[in-house]
């Protein structure tokens, strides 16, 4: 039959997300110096319905796995598709913990010239795909992914003439990498942790106006991503 417009294929998953944060932040302007610092946390809930696998009933601290032919006895009770408080097949309630610290500082040092740095560390809570797999399983030994990142940079302005330089350089470790493989004839998934990542670079853009009808914008960057 062919399909039409509602219908499902290949999957049927629903997923509840649930999501709280929190964010502070410190900050002092003055005329030559500039500085912040904040502080945030996220705290992430998971749960998902696969509505493509067997269906559950639960029986005193039992958990039954009824497909849509299947009969089982269990405790001198036979139960079938047709049984009373059957649900969706769906996973264990997972929370994840995320938080993030930046700082920077910015100092003028004439009206035409400033340099600034900034750092930052980021605790990042894992795609919802990395934590819970399409068996409704959860995936063991999951690690947020940690990134620690510093820039600096320099600026100059005038009145027709703007121009800004930096350099950063980013660690990335447990960058999240699903690989493949096949055993015994059999196609497998997986999650490959402790993956990591360095990025560094330069950076380079300005803006020339030399009438106000013409203005002219240009940029330009190095990477080094391994």
């Amino acid at each position: 039959a062919l399909l039409k417009a509602g219908d499902t294929l290949r999957q049927h998953i629903e997923r509840d997300i649930l999501w709280g944060g929190a964010f502070a932040m410190l900050e002092y302007s003055g005329e030559k110096w500039t500085a912040f610092v904040n502080l945030s946390g996220s705290l992430s809930g998971y749960k998902q319905y696969n509505h493509f696998l067997k269906r559950q009933l639960v029986v005193g601290d039992t958990v039954l796995n009824i497909g849509y032919n299947d009969t089982l006895t269990f405790q001198g009770n036979t139960y079938t598709r047709g049984s009373k408080g059957l649900r969706s097949n769906a996973s264990d309630q997972t929370w994840a913990l995320g938080y993030t610290a930046k700082a920077g500082i910015n100092h003028n040092l004439s009206k035409s010239h400033n340099i600034y740095g900034n750092l930052g560390y980021f605790s990042r809570v894992p795609y919802f795909t990395f934590l819970i797999n399409s068996a409704n399983r959860l995936v063991n030994e999951t690690l947020n992914e940690e990134l620690l990142s510093a820039e600096l940079g320099y600026g100059f302005r005038s009145k027709c003439f703007a121009l800004q330089a930096n350099a950063y350089y980013t660690l990335w470790n447990n960058k999240p990498t699903a690989v493949s493989f096949t055993i015994d004839g059999e196609s497998v998934r997986a999650l490959a942790s402790n993956m990591g990542a360095r990025h560094m670079g330069l950076e380079l853009d300005f803006n020339w106006k030399p009438w106000k009808f013409l203005s002219v914008e240009g940029m330009a960057s190095y990477r080094d991503w391994e």
